[in-house]
């Protein structure tokens, strides 16, 4: 069976446009669809109020920020795991408000290993924005800082150390 392909008499690049221009369509996101596998059919992906999703960018519901103040020198929570979803960081903030420079050290995993470290000197402020997200190694782990380089005896009785992230959720 054959078709036939109507000729539209298509607009060159850089003409004056005429007649109706064929509509592009797709899927409404809040979330993120399930993937596919290699080479499969997949439809365009426009927010909820017909703007086209098109990476680096997320769909606002899939964006995540964290913020913790640290007063000693142990592991602390960033952001929590979430079943099946890596959040990639694409951000991160570190502000000193001790009298001492400090490393702030990042990991995707409690007690996982060192992923960045941010050094900081005394009363003053690093952000990083990355031009591609910092990949979550496994999805589900809580991303986690830790910051060294407190006073002798393990505190921040001169200070705190405040660490904002910016995440995306992916699956």
């Amino acid at each position: 069976m054959a078709y036939e392909v109507e000729n539209r008499d298509p607009i060159p690049h850089d003409q004056i446009d005429s007649g109706n221009p064929t509509k592009i369509g797709g899927v409404a996101r809040t979330t993120n669809p399930t993937a596919v596998g290699n080479a499969d059919r997949v439809n365009a992906s426009f927010d909820d109020v017909g703007r086209q999703l098109v990476w680096p960018y997320q769909v606002r519901d899939l964006i995540a920020t964290a913020r913790v103040s640290i007063t000693a020198t142990g592991e602390q929570t960033l952001l929590t795991g979430a079943a099946s979803t890596f959040h990639d960081l694409i951000q991160i903030t570190g502000a000193n408000e001790s009298t001492n420079a400090v490393s702030v050290i990042i990991r995707d995993a409690t007690g996982g290993g060192a992923l960045l470290n941010i050094e900081i000197p005394a009363n003053n402020t690093r952000t990083i924005p990355f031009l591609a997200p910092v990949p979550q190694n496994v999805a589900a782990d809580t991303w986690t800082v830790q910051v060294s380089d407190f006073v002798s005896d393990g505190t921040t009785s001169n200070g705190t150390v405040v660490v904002t992230g910016l995440f995306i959720k992916n699956v």
